[in-house]
């Protein structure tokens, strides 16, 4: 699954635009880091619905309507952590 975002930094601000509503805990896992302040701005350009955490996934209402399975999830993360992680220079 190929899910397209966009980081840009401007100073010791690094704002992320997704295409899905983040849950809190991941944005507090990425937030903790980095270095910089990060913002994530969900919801971007198109909705592909809700990036849950792995107890919600298939158990709440957003873990059931989330079009992503678990693997994705884990490797769309590990992606956008490599990727905020080579600019928090």
């Amino acid at each position: 699954i190929s899910i397209e975002y966009n980081i840009l930094k401007l100073g010791d601000l690094i704002l992320c635009f997704l295409p899905m509503e983040l849950f809190s805990s991941h944005y507090l896992d990425l937030k903790a880091e980095l270095n910089n302040e990060l913002i994530i701005i969900g919801l971007s350009n198109i909705s592909i619905g809700y990036l849950v955490d792995k107890e919600a996934h298939g158990e709440t209402y957003e873990g059931m309507t989330s079009p992503l399975p678990w693997s994705e999830i884990e490797r769309f993360l590990n992606q956008l952590s490599v990727d905020l992680n080579h600019l928090d220079i």
